[in-house]
């Protein structure tokens, strides 16, 4: 499979892929959740996938320890209980427990890679109810002052545009006053130059504009 520069370069931006390509993304991928049970990627004995449980049972388990295991229909995961193999030491059934734990944060991991290639995903660095800090400028236009802030509203836009609408917080809490704060806008540019996550840190910026 030939892969373009930037298909390389998606590649190395995540961990899961489907299929994986090579011994280094194989390691991130090759405990897999199939419909709700975990299998290993390629085990098989024509390079099929196989469900965890039944390559223990039939490959380890009976023919390592004799084990006694089931001669029926092999059991969901969940049902499979190892503890008391891992307690006496058995490195097969740590293998086994690190495997079910491998697969499930893949396919955690996975729905959020798939989520941010798509563009779905996005990190806001404010959410709603959060309170922030903002140097802001007096009616003399010179006299620089922190004001607390709470963030009500994020708007999102093409280009990674994003601004957040800033309130006063009785205003926010629905308290009564004489009088509030505008509600402003400001773009996300601003944080850490004019709004700030503490107020220490609105504080250490005024004080170096001074």
């Amino acid at each position: 499979m030939h892969l373009t520069l930037e298909e390389m370069e998606i590649r190395r931006q995540r961990l899961t892929h489907e299929p994986p390509m090579g011994s280094y993304e194989m390691l991130h991928n090759t405990a897999l959740v199939k419909d709700g049970k975990v299998y290993l990627r390629s085990h098989g004995e024509n390079d099929e996938d196989i469900c965890l449980v039944e390559f223990f049972v039939k490959n380890i388990c009976r023919k390592e320890c004799g084990a006694d295991v089931w001669d029926g229909e092999i059991p969901h995961p969940e049902d499979f209980d190892v503890a008391d193999c891992g307690f006496s030491g058995c490195l097969y059934a740590s293998f086994y427990e690190i495997a079910i734990g491998a697969a499930d944060l893949r396919g955690t991991l996975k729905f959020y890679e798939d989520a941010e290639e798509q563009k779905k995903l996005i990190m806001l660095p404010l959410i709603p109810g959060q309170a922030v800090w903002t140097i802001e400028t007096k009616a003399d236009h010179k006299t620089k002052f922190i004001r607390e802030r709470i963030v009500n509203h994020v708007s999102i836009a093409e280009n990674d545009f994003m601004q957040f609408q800033l309130m006063d917080p009785r205003c926010y809490r629905d308290e009564p006053a004489d009088y509030y704060f505008d509600d402003i806008f400001w773009q996300k540019e601003k944080i850490g130059q004019t709004i700030f996550t503490t107020l220490e840190d609105a504080e250490l910026a005024l004080a170096g504009r001074s």
